[in-house]
């Protein structure tokens, strides 16, 4: 009678055991879905800062290391480029003009002649 007793104590602490790891598991994949979205976020928000892109890169997810930045890094764009429309930094002439045009080239059909200069109108 005794060891009945026993038995099924130890049989209804097994099943709470039991439970309590299925609580356990489906907790720890709820807080990982979590981190992994974080860490999905934190990589977007990263994306031009090389050093927290590499800390983000270094840090393990389900015992799994993060996949590395595939490719060559971005190059970090000087502020006096010239944009899309091929104009100066300036907004005056495209650069390639004011590169023609110091050297004496003659202009293209429908270019904005520049005012004349001081010296020329002196002569």
């Amino acid at each position: 009678d005794e060891v009945a007793r026993r038995r099924a104590a130890l049989q209804a602490r097994l099943e709470a055991g039991q439970e309590a790891r299925a609580e356990l598991a489906a907790a720890r994949a709820e807080l990982r879905g979590c981190a992994r979205k974080a860490h999905a976020y934190a990589t977007i928000f990263a994306e031009g800062d090389d050093e927290l892109s590499g800390r983000l890169a270094a840090i393990e997810l389900d015992g799994a290391v993060a996949k590395k930045r595939r490719g060559r890094p971005r190059k970090a764009q000087p502020k006096d480029t010239l944009d899309l429309s091929g104009r100066s930094a300036d907004g005056g002439e495209p650069a390639r003009e004011q590169a023609s045009l110091a050297a004496g080239a003659p202009r293209r059909r429908g270019a904005k002649r520049a005012e004349p200069a001081a010296a020329e109108d002196a002569a």
